[in-house]
C-alpha cells in the first residue's frame, strides 16, 4: 500500500452507506433520489477497502435537508455512548479525498482539516455548516477514522423523507446482510424515526424498495 500517512477512514452513517451513492461524492454526478448534483473529488480513485464499523453515538434525524426534500437529516451525536450503536460503513480513501468529500457535504469550495489536531481534542468545527464538525472515532489498521456531523446534538427532531431513509435503508441491508425487517427495526430506535413513522407502515413502503 501506498504511504498511509495520507490514507484514512471516513465512516458513513447516512446514505453514503450506499456504496453506489459515496461513489457519486467520488466520480461526480446525480445520486438515484437526491435532487442535487454532486461535483466528484479531484482524484477519482475508488477506495482501497470498504467495510463496516458500529459507532457508539446515537443517530437521530434533524433540521431539514435540501437534498432529501426537506425532510429532516441524518446527524450523528457528538457524544460518546456506549449504550448506542449506529451502524456504518467505512472507506479506506486518501485525506485529500476526504476533504473534497466533506466540502460536497457543507457545499464550500475548500476545506482544511489539522487531522492530528481532530485526533487530539477527538473532534473539531471546521466551518459553520450543518456537516461541518470533524469527529475521530479511532484507529483501524494503524489508520485513523474519521466522520463528520453537527456541532452539537439538536433537540427538535424532523421527519425524515421516505427515499431518503430508503436509500440509507439500502446501504444498511448491504453493509450488514439486513432483512428488510431489521433495517426497520433499527430505524425504529432512532429519533426523528420512532415519533413520526409507524413500524408496520415503515416495512411496507421500504420493502418495496430496497
Amino acid at each position: 500500500m501506498q504511504n498511509n500517512k495520507k490514507y484514512i477512514w471516513y465512516a458513513s452513517y447516512g446514505s453514503n452507506l450506499s456504496y453506489d451513492r459515496f461513489m457519486t461524492y467520488i466520480n461526480g454526478g446525480k445520486p438515484k433520489n437526491s435532487s442535487k448534483t454532486e461535483k466528484g473529488c479531484k482524484d477519482k480513485t475508488p477506495p482501497l477497502k470498504n467495510s463496516s464499523i458500529k459507532i457508539k453515538h446515537a443517530l437521530y434525524f434533524a433540521r431539514h435537508s435540501k437534498k432529501w426534500n426537506n425532510g429532516g437529516s441524518c446527524i450523528l451525536s457528538v457524544k460518546y455512548d456506549e449504550n448506542k450503536t449506529t451502524l456504518g460503513r467505512k472507506f479506506l480513501i486518501t485525506q485529500d479525498q476526504f476533504l473534497d468529500i466533506v466540502s460536497q457535504n457543507n457545499g464550500v469550495e475548500q476545506t482544511i482539516i489539522n487531522f492530528d489536531e481532530v485526533i487530539k481534542l477527538g473532534s473539531k468545527s471546521i466551518n459553520d455548516s450543518l456537516s461541518g464538525n470533524i469527529l475521530f472515532l479511532g484507529f483501524e489498521d494503524k489508520y485513523p477514522i474519521f466522520t463528520f456531523t453537527s456541532h452539537f446534538d439538536e433537540t427538535e427532531f424532523i421527519r425524515p423523507d421516505i427515499l431518503y431513509l430508503a436509500t440509507i435503508g439500502a446501504g444498511v441491508k448491504d453493509t450488514f446482510n439486513y432483512s428488510v425487517q431489521q433495517v426497520v427495526d433499527y430505524f425504529m430506535q432512532l429519533d426523528g424515526i420512532k415519533q413520526f413513522y409507524n413500524k408496520i407502515d415503515l416495512f411496507n413502503q421500504l420493502n418495496d424498495m430496497i
